[in-house]
């Protein structure tokens, strides 16, 4: 693998507005047809979310999980997966060298371009059965050279959507084809409602989660890590540094109160999750955060 790939854009261009239900809006321009954007992971996550575009994930170096509603995925190279808009996904556990490419495409573009077989899948919201296969190395090499040429082409409207749309059709021919699937481990659903409590709840208690889920503490502490491969604690953990990462953004609060406001219980609990979590303590951290931001 070229790399080049570790030197381009890492984030899109548009802004992730989040909203009660966990649903989150891409604001798209009205005449975008869509975006992709290569994904780099540096240490944080994204919550557990959901959108109206369909998206897929093309893994293209490491290891990861996807939790996807009732579902887990193990992603390794050449792994594509379809993300449909009425499915809650997270992903977690990468390795510290992966990467992958991200696309999403309007909903308008779908309906212009997928009413026909084979495509017709691509316009469900939530369709049934599983939709992570693995490709060919072929197959891998052209599709990620296609979304390679989309951010180049931004700049031309019109030939950035035909790349958009033409590159979800060419992804999903080759996932048709593709020789292997990739087994999906079925989440309990007591694992799978943790999850979203745990996605939603800013002082989520364990205790609390375990008893809407209709489990014990410890049958459900046994169940997550065996599912996910975290713990109780680790996931709820990383879904409160997130939500501190978002609160922090605004330059006008302090670290405390957007360590506060994201559920964790003291600035003490905060600074010891957060050291182990991104390696740097939280003022250190924030120095560095600034200087970027010029």
């Amino acid at each position: 693998m070229a790399e080049s790939y570790h030197f381009l854009l890492e984030s899109p261009a548009w802004v992730l507005l989040k909203e009660p239900d966990v649903k989150e809006a891409l604001h798209l321009p009205g005449d975008v047809d869509g975006r992709a954007w290569p994904h780099i992971y540096r240490g944080r996550l994204h919550p557990r979310h959901h959108h109206e575009e369909l998206e897929f994930n093309l893994v293209v170096r490491g290891t990861g999980r996807y939790l996807l509603d009732d579902r887990r995925y193990d992603l390794g190279p050449n792994s594509l997966v379809w993300l449909f808009p009425e499915q809650e996904h997270v992903l977690i556990d990468m390795s510290k060298d992966f990467s992958m490419w991200i696309l999403v495409v309007s909903p308008r573009t779908l309906r212009a371009h997928c009413a026909a077989a084979p495509y017709s899948a691509l316009l469900e919201g939530n369709p049934p059965g599983h939709f992570c296969r693995r490709l060919t190395d072929p197959d891998a090499l052209q599709l990620r050279r296609l979304l390679e040429g989309l951010p180049a082409a931004e700049h031309d409207r019109a030939r950035a959507n035909a790349g958009i749309a033409y590159t979800t059709l060419a992804g999903w021919a080759m996932y048709d084809r593709a020789p292997d699937t990739i087994a999906s481990v079925r989440l309990h659903p007591a694992v799978e409602r943790a999850a979203s409590l745990l996605s939603r709840d800013d002082a989520a208690d364990l205790g609390a989660v375990a008893a809407k889920a209709g489990l014990s503490h410890s049958r459900l502490s046994h169940l997550f890590r065996e599912q996910t491969g975290q713990t109780l604690a680790a996931y709820r953990n990383r879904q409160r540094l997130e939500r501190f990462f978002d609160a922090a953004s605004d330059r006008k609060r302090t670290l405390l109160a957007a360590a506060l406001d994201a559920g964790f219980g003291s600035y003490a609990q905060f600074h010891r999750i957060f050291r182990s979590l991104v390696g740097v303590s939280p003022a250190t951290w924030q120095r560095r955060a600034d200087g970027e931001r010029g």
